[in-house]
């Protein structure tokens, strides 16, 4: 779109033993937002006159919600099985 500039960086914060990893965009906006995909990727978009060191306190301030977020969104991730083509493993075919 014209005269909407976007930036973006690549951030991290430790919260207690956990390590939140987020990207920043910088845009056109009035108020800074921060969600939590499905994927556990964090985005937080801020005005371009926001500071990283505001973006970075405003992350710490919501850092719990921010894992109880992620950890929500992990328990429907697929869980990898190894599946070895031998005689008696079952296997889904067409949902079933």
């Amino acid at each position: 779109m014209p005269g909407k500039k976007q930036n973006y960086s690549y951030h991290n914060i430790k919260h207690g033993d956990k390590r939140i990893q987020f990207t920043v965009t910088h845009s056109n906006k009035k108020s800074l937002s921060i969600t939590v995909y499905p994927d556990q990727t964090v985005v937080v978009r801020a005005p371009l006159k926001v500071s990283i060191e505001e973006i970075r306190y405003r992350v710490k301030k919501r850092a719990f919600w921010i894992l109880k977020q992620q950890d929500y969104f992990e328990r429907f991730q697929p869980l990898p099985t190894v599946r070895k083509y031998v005689s008696g493993e079952t296997h889904l075919y067409l949902g079933r």
